[in-house]
């Protein structure tokens, strides 16, 4: 399932009611000829940005960079993308929780 702590990513910038941006795509992992890539997100709070992997990989070939998902309807580009839907709501609701309990948060 998903593993990645959203409450932990946005340690170190302080926000209330701020912008906050999340942007998927593809980087190339070392020694990379052709092919798989790796999945990152960077979250950009009030400006200033974060990146992390979330641990996923995919084809470059089989990426939509405008809309920061995978392209197909086979088993692996939608359940990667069910993976990014899911990890994008689940910082959606972190800012919502932070915000509404009055917390300062910030991107890790």
């Amino acid at each position: 399932m998903l593993h990645i702590d959203i409450y932990s990513l946005f340690k170190g910038i302080v926000m209330l009611e701020k912008s906050l941006g999340l942007h998927f795509f593809l980087r190339k992992p070392q020694n990379y000829k052709d092919g798989i890539m790796d999945v990152y997100l960077r979250i950009t709070v009030d400006g200033i940005p974060k990146e992390l992997s979330v641990k996923r990989t995919c084809e470059k070939s089989k990426w939509d960079g405008k809309k920061n998902r995978a392209i197909g309807n086979k088993e692996d580009a939608r359940s990667l993308n069910e993976f990014i839907d899911v990890l994008q709501n689940k910082a959606y609701q972190a800012r919502k929780h932070l915000n509404n309990q009055m917390i300062r948060f910030a991107a890790a």
